[in-house]
C-alpha cells in the first residue's frame, strides 16, 4: 500500500539508467525458480544473442518482472509453463511473460490494474493475493516511460507484454562489459 501510495503521489523517485534485460529476467527467474518446482510449473526464457539495455529504473525493473512471474506461477496448473521473451522493437523493448494458466475472462480484463481488484477472490486469498500487484506493476511501467498490455483467455492463459524504451549505451561500453564478465 505504502509503495503505491508513494508513486501515485510521485514522491517515489526513480533513477533510470542503463539495466541489461537479461541479467534482470536471469536473477528474477532464480528467486522463483523454488516456487515453480513447487507448483510443478515450468519456466522458459528466450531472448536475442547479445545484450539489450532497457532505460528503466533496476529495481523497479526487477519488481515489475517478480510480479508478473509471481502471478502467472501462481495462476498456473501443474504441468504449465511460463515464459519470458523479450527482444528490441522500433527502440523499445517488448517483454512478453506468459502462461497456459487459468486465463481472465473479457470483462476482468480491464480492472486488472486497479487497486484491490483480484479476479477470482478465493483462489487470490488462498494464494496470498492483495489485489495491489498489478496497480504498482503499472505504476512502475509508467514511471520508466512505458507501457503494458495483457491478452487473455479463459481457460487457455495469459500474456502481459511491457513496452520500454530502449537505453543508448555507447558500443565501447557494451565491449567493456562484455571483457568484465
Amino acid at each position: 500500500m505504502l509503495s503505491l501510495a508513494k508513486f501515485e503521489s510521485r514522491e517515489e523517485t526513480f533513477d533510470l539508467t542503463a539495466v541489461d534485460i537479461a541479467e534482470v529476467v536471469s536473477l528474477c527467474l532464480e528467486r522463483h525458480d523454488r516456487q515453480a518446482r513447487q507448483e510443478q510449473v515450468g519456466l522458459q526464457t528466450e531472448g536475442p544473442d547479445g545484450p539489450v539495455y532497457v532505460l528503466a529504473d533496476h529495481e523497479g525493473l526487477q519488481q515489475i518482472l517478480d510480479n508478473l512471474i509471481d502471478n502467472a506461477i501462481k495462476y498456473s496448473s501443474p504441468g504449465d509453463q511460463v515464459e519470458v521473451r523479450w527482444n528490441a522493437r522500433d527502440q523499445m523493448l517488448v517483454v512478453e511473460i506468459s502462461d497456459n494458466g487459468i486465463g481472465i475472462a473479457e470483462e476482468d480484463q480491464d480492472r486488472v490494474f486497479e487497486r484491490f481488484y483480484r479476479v477470482d477472490k478465493a483462489r487470490s486469498r488462498e494464494k496470498g493475493g492483495t489485489g495491489l500487484g498489478l496497480a504498482i506493476v503499472k505504476h512502475l511501467v509508467n514511471a520508466c516511460q512505458g507501457e503494458i498490455e495483457l491478452k487473455s483467455v479463459l481457460g487457455e492463459g495469459t500474456t502481459f507484454t511491457v513496452r520500454l524504451p530502449l537505453a543508448r549505451v555507447p558500443e565501447q561500453v557494451v565491449s567493456s562489459l562484455k571483457s568484465t564478465e
